[in-house]
């Protein structure tokens, strides 16, 4: 059973994961909600969970202003991914952006290169943060201890 995150959008990151929370692949899907689809219709692993980086519209100047007009994809590539979840009876576990701050102190790096080219590095970040917080990893440094 594999453990697959996504960091969603026109752009959208993903990172596979094994049962014992070991990073197997990763990598990013373009086109959007098409683009998607066409992935999860031809994944073929069983799924135990997916982990979504969640998106809300805050009320900010900021937010509001950059998806007036917006055909707001990244929301549209989320349902994707929550419906797929469902047929697959997979646990849906929705997480917010800011995990990524400790996240990248857990697994060991953080995000470099341009946006364009980061989101796989975004979904690996939001799949370590879970696996760590079930146990199903330990963070870098830390996976020869004993955890208490």
């Amino acid at each position: 059973m594999m453990y697959l995150a996504f960091d969603p959008g026109a752009t959208t990151g993903w990172a596979e994961f094994d049962v014992n929370g070991k990073i197997v692949d990763h990598g990013q899907i373009k086109d959007g909600v098409e683009g998607v689809t066409g992935f999860i219709m031809a994944y073929d692993k069983p799924i135990h969970t997916i982990i979504i980086e969640s998106y809300m519209v805050r009320p900010d100047d900021h937010s509001v202003k950059a998806n007036v007009g917006s055909k707001l994809e990244t929301v549209q590539v989320i349902g994707v991914l929550r419906g797929w979840a469902y047929s697959k009876k997979a646990q849906i576990i929705m997480q917010q952006p800011q995990v990524k701050k400790i996240a990248e102190l857990q697994a060991g790096f953080k995000v470099k290169g341009a946006h364009k080219d980061s989101h796989w590095q975004d979904a690996v970040l939001h799949g370590v943060y879970y696996l760590n917080k079930i146990g199903k990893r330990k963070p870098k440094g830390l996976e020869d201890k004993e955890m208490l």
